[in-house]
């Protein structure tokens, strides 16, 4: 049996508390920037301040993930203390409103840099499995996103469920193995082999598939509850993601660039 305690993941040094997601995002960027500058001149493309590119989606995408983990998870309970919004070391970002961050992010650099949508939504959703992958391993080191109750011997009591310490499955883990590894080595093996932009639609509909079958031993938010008497939220808003991928997939089946 494993036990998880979160507040230890925390570094203490008096003079200065480094936390947790702050070193993960830390990690999360330069393994992104890198593999993503790996993949510019692989492919040539002509990008020349991909860092600048990078920076505007993390900062925006985690801008959209903190605000729409507080309206749609939240609800009205942040106005009993609104400070807490600013907290994010504290947990609770939203997939989904991270990737609405950073497709609004793509868009705007592209039509500022005249810059192919296509060309750059497949560069990124080639390195995006990797800050997916490390966003989970966070949310279990954190100790948040716990999955249902599981007599496994692979069950971990996580000490931030205080009100029912008993072995959860590692939800946090499973999506950290099919959302960053598995994801990551299916966008590999398909890259080259599909026209530009489906790459990036192959991304929405794996990482939304995933998503929807791992929620399935993810215990629902609290305040949240179930939809529809079986669904997480985040099952429920991964439905369109697949819907958009699935469309998108269709509408970039030409060969053409488009822009």
């Amino acid at each position: 049996m494993i036990i998880n305690d979160a507040i230890r993941n925390n570094i203490d040094l008096g003079f200065i508390k480094i936390h947790l997601y702050g070193i993960i995002y830390t990690i999360s960027f330069l393994l992104v920037y890198l593999y993503t500058e790996y993949n510019i001149k692989k492919k040539q493309i002509a990008i020349s301040d991909s860092i600048g590119l990078l920076g505007l989606v993390f900062f925006v995408s985690i801008i959209t993930a903190r605000l729409f983990y507080v309206f749609i998870y939240w609800g009205k309970d942040f106005l009993e203390v609104p400070s807490e919004i600013f907290k994010i070391w504290n947990g609770g970002m939203s997939y989904h409103g991270g990737l609405i961050g950073a497709i609004i992010s793509v868009i705007i650099y592209c039509k500022i840099k005249k810059i192919s949508f296509r060309t750059i939504s497949d560069l990124l959703a080639l390195s995006s499995p990797i800050a997916l992958f490390l966003g989970k391993i966070g949310h279990y080191l954190n100790g948040e996103m716990w999955g249902k109750i599981t007599d496994g011997y692979w069950g971990v009591i996580f000490i931030k469920s205080a009100e029912n310490p008993v072995p959860r499955h590692p939800v946090q883990l499973y999506e950290a193995f099919f959302e960053g590894i598995l994801l990551f080595l299916i966008l590999f093996f398909l890259d080259g082999k599909l026209a530009k932009g489906q790459i990036f639609a192959m991304f929405l509909i794996m990482s939304g598939i995933f998503r929807l079958l791992t929620e399935f031993l993810r215990e629902p938010d609290v305040q949240v509850g179930y939809i529809f008497s079986f669904m997480t939220m985040g099952q429920v808003l991964s439905v369109p993601v697949i819907i958009a991928g699935i469309i998108t997939f269709l509408i970039f089946s030409e060969k053409k660039q488009v822009k």
